[in-house]
């Protein structure tokens, strides 16, 4: 990854709330995207049809992701991954990283160098 970052290159990382916060105080000029459902009733609903869990550990994944969702603040943007729209959440994140790019604070030289 440091020589991803060092190239200029894109990286894309998957990572808790946590995870995310670390990264940021590393490389504070990272861009931090926070993904969620659209509702905690739609991630429940999902988990549950997935049926790979029982009712407490389902219970515990809904009760985590509000305590992650409740820092979503923290994050320089928050894309809905709705239900049946991978596509979108895709075109978001793109967007996310073409905006980046064209940023003129990322792309300047500093003030007075």
């Amino acid at each position: 990854m440091d020589a991803a970052v060092a190239a200029g290159d894109d990286v894309v990382l998957r990572l808790d709330v946590q995870g995310a916060a670390t990264v940021r105080a590393l490389l504070p000029g990272c861009v931090s995207v926070f993904l969620t459902a659209e509702s905690e009733a739609a991630l429940a609903a999902r988990l549950a049809a997935r049926g790979t869990e029982s009712g407490a550990a389902l219970a515990a994944r809904v009760a985590a992701a509000r305590a992650e969702a409740a820092r979503a603040s923290e994050f320089d943007y928050v894309i809905v991954n709705a239900q049946g729209d991978v596509d979108g959440t895709v075109d978001a994140l793109c967007a996310v990283m073409d905006a980046e790019k064209l940023r003129a604070a990322r792309r300047l030289p500093p003030k007075g160098g």
